[in-house]
């Protein structure tokens, strides 16, 4: 099987981020610690599920999830995304998509903005959409927000 293949296989626990390599959320190796973090570990004593939901301009309803919101926020790869959650919902519901050439069922969304740090002017929003088979073993389309980052286009 080609890379593209294992990769699109796989998708459910890898996420390929074009400037972070391959990420594996379910094992993160802390940089600097000998121990590996887990999910479980991370997430203990937080809230689980949704924070919000957003339609899109293309009636897809995309949600955002507290775990994937600590990644976003963490130290480790964009707290300056946190000042700045009411631009990621725009971003979903007026900016722009484009799929990713290498994962056809991940989007970019992106949007300019005029007040953002770093002299950064757009909001870039990953999007995974994927199908997932509830505990009843009916199958629906889940729609959630992998990543969020400043970018100057």
């Amino acid at each position: 099987m080609s890379i593209r293949g294992r990769l699109l296989a796989t998708i459910g626990a890898w996420i390929a981020f074009p400037s972070k390599g391959v990420y594996n959320y379910d094992a993160l190796l802390a940089e600097g610690e000998s121990r590996i973090v887990n999910r479980s570990t991370r997430m203990r004593g937080r809230p689980r599920g949704k924070i919000w939901t957003q339609r899109d301009r293309f009636g897809n309803d995309i949600y955002l999830t507290y775990e994937r919101w600590d990644h976003i926020i963490n130290p480790d790869n964009h707290p300056e995304v946190e000042p700045y959650g009411d631009h990621l919902r725009e971003t979903i519901r007026l900016g722009r998509r484009k799929q990713d050439p290498i994962i056809p069922n991940a989007y970019k969304y992106y949007r300019k903005f005029d007040d953002l740090s770093e002299g950064m002017n757009h909001l870039v929003v990953v999007v995974v959409f994927r199908w997932v088979t509830d505990p009843n073993g009916v199958m629906h389309e889940a729609k959630f927000i992998v990543t969020a980052y400043f970018q100057f286009f």
